[in-house]
């Protein structure tokens, strides 16, 4: 069984298993697809053109497809006219396995306790929309914001720049990114995370990834109006929506969460902090295994925790590298 994570991976697992079976190996083929591929834009016009047509032609032969959201789900079956629902599989964290962290966000701040500060954690780029949350700071005296990224990005030093010119570079400190197995834990000594980020196809789509990780820190969650996960904090009441780009949309809903934090916190009870677990996840992914294997003498079980150790990198010019 092989399981393509993402389209980029698709073309080459597809050819791997058509060698596979040409050589007697009955195989079966996941496809698991992070995002909407009309939804991006970041592809040359020829890489994108490429890319689709291998999608349908991949997903086409696929014994199944894996989504990130129920939003998403009946959108890649129209699109790539699949004659099944693809599984919904989130990429929550890993709960099991976890550590505490070397260092404490708030300390490393400079911040004591019960100074507001909103944490950001992840990739920057203007679509995040953390420009909004900079341009509130103003209008929110005493409040810090915490971006865990990487410092020499452009745009995280863009960002710092518009803070010192509107007065309030202070108020922003900027962290390098921590092991993942000490993330939840590290940003447990904020208050809010945030999820500012704007109207774009795949953004209405997903239930990314810090949403499962702010939720495991406990931390109340400010999430601009993007479908699925604006209806999710809804649904959950663990946090307020504000309208994307909208800097006093922002600085209301701030206030609002900052106002009662006892009261979102309260939302992750144990059910629903375990919905947002890789375990329950988990369980989704080894049944879909199961069902794939079964009549194999199969049976797909969690592995347990491992750390992640790369090894020497060496270059592949096809599949019949793999098979070596």
């Amino acid at each position: 069984m092989i399981h393509a994570h993402d389209y980029t991976a698709l073309p080459i697992s597809r050819a791997l298993v058509q060698r596979l079976k040409v050589a007697g190996t009955e195989t079966k083929l996941i496809y698991d697809a992070h995002e909407y591929l009309q939804g991006v834009h970041h592809l040359s016009p020829l890489a994108h053109i490429a890319y689709t047509n291998a999608e349908k032609e991949g997903a086409a032969n696929s014994d199944a497809v894996i989504v990130v959201s129920d939003e998403m789900s009946p959108l890649i079956r129209d699109y790539l006219s699949l004659n099944f629902d693809p599984v919904v599989v989130a990429n929550d964290p890993v709960v099991e396995g976890r550590r505490e962290s070397a260092g404490n966000l708030r300390s490393q701040c400079g911040l004591e306790l019960g100074t507001p500060l909103l944490v950001y954690s992840g990739a920057v780029a203007p679509q995040r929309g953390l420009g909004t949350v900079v341009e509130a700071l103003p209008l929110m005296p005493g409040v810090h914001l915490a971006i865990i990224a990487q410092p020499t990005n452009p745009h995280v030093q863009a960002l710092v720049e518009a803070a010192q010119s509107a007065g309030v570079g202070d108020r922003v400190h900027v962290r390098p990114y921590v092991p993942n197995a000490e993330l939840v834990s590290y940003l447990s000594s904020a208050d809010v995370g945030l999820i500012p980020i704007l109207h774009r196809p795949n953004h209405e789509i997903s239930l990314i990834t810090k949403f499962g990780e702010y939720a495991q820190a406990n931390l109340p969650i400010l999430v601009s109006d993007v479908r699925t996960m604006a209806a999710e904090v809804r649904r959950i009441g663990n946090g307020e929506v504000f309208i994307a780009d909208d800097v006093s949309s922002f600085v209301e809903a701030a206030n609002k969460v900052l106002g009662d934090l006892p009261k979102y916190r309260a939302a992750y009870t144990p059910e629903v902090l375990y919905s947002r677990s890789w375990s329950r996840q988990a369980e989704v992914l080894l049944d879909l295994y199961a069902k794939l294997v079964a009549g194999a003498g199969i049976k797909p079980a969690a592995s347990g925790t491992h750390e992640f150790v790369l090894g020497p990198v060496r270059p592949l010019t096809g599949p019949k590298e793999f098979l070596r």
